[in-house]
């Protein structure tokens, strides 16, 4: 697969390959990033993909990670939930919120989400406990590729209500206008 740490690189099928020096690497891991634009679009201006760093603190027994409101989530954070025992051909996801904001850790392991909003898909592999990628509302998200340890922890900004989940794409491009 066409990832390099640390930089964001156009997918297979495009004429040419643009390489961007990011800050996604911290600590232990990094995030990896895959940006697949859309054929009709030229180019991209502005990534689906924010991460930012958490706070760890290493010492001679392990690791402290430390996950706060204000300093990476910029919301409140309401509900925190884990995947973990993940089969590694499973896919999940396949849904957008309508207000939900999120932040997804990958605590150990690895795995790749896939981010869209209706014009751009892009992909990114988070690896380290250290790495939050930010999941805005109105963002079709897909998570597959899960290492045998994955373990995935997600910060969401509000509590579980199935009416704020667009599960179908379709209905997902239509409330973002991009339906065909």
């Amino acid at each position: 697969m066409p990832y390099s740490v640390g930089n964001a690189i156009f997918a297979a099928g495009l004429e040419h390959a643009l390489a961007t020096e990011s800050s996604y690497s911290y600590y232990e891991g990094t995030a990896q990033q895959l940006v697949c634009p859309r054929a009709n679009q030229k180019e991209q201006i502005v990534s689906l993909v924010k991460t930012f760093n958490f706070q760890l603190i290493p010492d001679p027994t392990g690791l402290l990670s430390v996950y706060e409101t204000g300093k990476g989530v910029d919301f409140e954070i309401k509900r925190v939930y884990c995947l973990s025992r993940l089969e590694a051909n499973s896919t999940r996801g396949y849904h957008a919120h309508k207000a939900l904001r999120q932040v997804a850790v990958c605590l150990s392991g690895s795995c790749r989400f896939v981010l869209d909003d209706g014009k751009v898909r892009e992909s990114v592999v988070l690896d380290s406990p250290g790495v939050g990628l930010q999941i805005e509302s109105f963002i079709w998200r897909e998570m597959h590729d899960f290492s045998d340890n994955c373990v995935l922890m997600v910060l969401a900004s509000e509590l579980y209500s199935e009416s704020d989940y667009i599960r179908s794409y379709e209905d997902f491009l239509k409330e973002v206008g991009n339906a065909s």
